[in-house]
């Protein structure tokens, strides 16, 4: 049947944007974390400065339209770098930061 085909696709569709808000939340998260080694684990982390900062821009990039609270998330552990030394892998990425579309979203 057309209504039950559809209706299996519309779920299908629903259930793979959960899981990928649900992908995306749990990738900020560990931003999050990787935010407090930087205090303590400076050294250790300061070969990765540059991909860090390029991943963040990259999740701020790709954050989905109605994921508010994994954006605020996202927007805090952002803070808590630019806080550090680390800030330095953010210069090459100024105009993305300045970017409200990139930096606050379309939604």
């Amino acid at each position: 049947n057309d209504s039950d085909q559809q209706s299996a696709y519309e779920d299908i569709i629903r259930l793979y944007h959960t899981r990928v808000r649900e992908l995306f939340a749990a990738q900020v998260k560990t931003l999050s974390f990787l935010t407090y080694l930087l205090r303590g684990f400076t050294d250790q982390m300061r070969p990765y400065e540059e991909i860090m900062a390029q991943n963040v821009i990259s999740l701020m990039r790709n954050c989905p339209r109605d994921a508010v609270s994994t954006r605020k998330e996202l927007l805090v552990a952002t803070r808590h770098i630019l806080a550090t030394d680390f800030r330095r892998g953010f210069f090459r990425h100024v105009d993305a930061l300045l970017d409200e579309r990139i930096l606050v979203g379309t939604a």
